[in-house]
């Protein structure tokens, strides 16, 4: 079983995550804040869900991963904050690398009539 370079456990065993490299922040008064830096679970949320579809489950030859790769995007609703949703693309370079993950992340509004 392979090891993770920083750490004495197997990969299946290692806390894997993403960082935010990059963060605009809305005018708006109500908003979400991730700051640069922050650190957030890879297997959850929509970004996370790019970042493993493009890169550690790539060659999945059908299910999850492999359908959010046929759609080129992904869609998270409540899955880090129950007002949120998110909606997530991969980022491809010139030479076809993925190289990361662009969200949109905005209040999820639900009008009871």
């Amino acid at each position: 079983m392979p090891f993770h370079r920083n750490h004495k456990k197997p990969l299946d065993f290692v806390e894997l995550r993403r960082i935010c490299l990059y963060r605009a922040h809305s005018f708006d008064k109500i908003r979400h804040n991730i700051d640069q830096g922050t650190r957030l679970e890879l297997n959850r949320g929509a970004s996370g869900r790019i970042i493993l579809a493009y890169g550690q489950r790539k060659n999945d030859p059908s299910g999850f991963f492999k359908n959010i790769r046929d759609k080129g995007y992904y869609v998270s609703v409540n899955e880090h904050n129950i007002s949120l949703f998110a909606i997530s693309i991969p980022v491809i370079a010139d030479n076809g690398h993925f190289v990361g993950a662009l969200p949109y992340l905005d209040l999820l509004v639900v009008l009871a009539i």
